[in-house]
């Protein structure tokens, strides 16, 4: 197999996608390989991430030739952006590896209400903000097709919030496995938690609490399969990860 170059770092909108790109960062970093800003101001849009908005064939050619004269592993970069094809390419070539992050819908929805109460991403629609649950159902939807696009790709690894959040040593074990490293998979979760986030709650199944009845069922009927396949419903973790410590619960 092609050495990797790049570790794509996706996730969902409101999916603990940072959390889970700074276990990355913490593994790669454990393992030997220095993942300082990616020094390409027209691609990187926040550098403490080396956050990516969009993967398009020029930021993806830009991304690999800086990859290609670093040292060692593979850089990590973050997104959230759609597949290209061209990234579609470069994991079946395998010059590129990553993972995918998701979150329940219902969840998710509840997470982009509270965004837009404090004015944060993901929180208005049309440059307005969210009032009812029913305004963040479109970037719900949306989120939900890109995730399965990058999910589906053999080359990436599905993570889910709970996990990211509530089993971070076994998620950061799955990463040094997935990329073939030996790590302190225990430190690089508790480098994860040392790191600011823009995490509103810190709680895994929200819509049983905050939801009726009614809104809830509505919204588990259209993503049915979704749930089924990828979501955690079933998952009960250890108390032992990034939210559980820093939320207290």
């Amino acid at each position: 197999m092609t050495q990797p170059l790049l570790y794509i770092s996706y996730g969902m909108a409101k999916s603990g996608s940072t959390p889970a790109y700074q276990i990355l960062r913490n593994v790669l970093e454990n393992a030997g390989a220095p993942q300082p800003h990616i020094p390409l101001p027209s691609i990187i849009t926040s550098g403490g991430l080396n956050f990516v908005e969009v993967l398009r064939p020029q930021e993806l050619a830009e991304l690999r030739s800086h990859a290609e004269r670093a040292p060692g592993l593979p850089i990590a970069i973050k997104t959230h952006c759609g597949m290209w094809n061209c990234v579609r390419e470069g994991l079946d070539e395998g010059w590129i590896i990553g993972h995918a992050v998701c979150r329940d819908p219902r969840d998710v929805a509840l997470s982009m209400m509270d965004a837009s109460r404090k004015n944060r991403a993901w929180g208005k629609r049309d440059g307005e903000p969210l009032r009812h649950i029913e305004d963040a159902m479109e970037g719900v939807r949306f989120n939900t097709q890109k995730f399965q696009k990058w999910a589906e790709h053999p080359a990436m690894l599905p993570l889910t919030y709970a996990q990211v959040g509530f089993d971070t040593e076994t998620v950061a074990q799955q990463i040094a496995d997935q990329l073939g490293v030996d790590v302190d998979v225990a430190r690089c979760a508790k480098a994860a938690l040392k790191v600011g986030t823009n995490l509103n709650k810190g709680i895994r199944k929200r819509y049983d609490r905050e939801l009726s009845r009614e809104v809830n069922a509505r919204i588990s009927a259209e993503f049915t399969n979704f749930i089924d396949i990828y979501c955690d419903d079933g998952f009960e973790p250890p108390k032992k990860g990034v939210l559980s410590r820093l939320f207290g619960r």
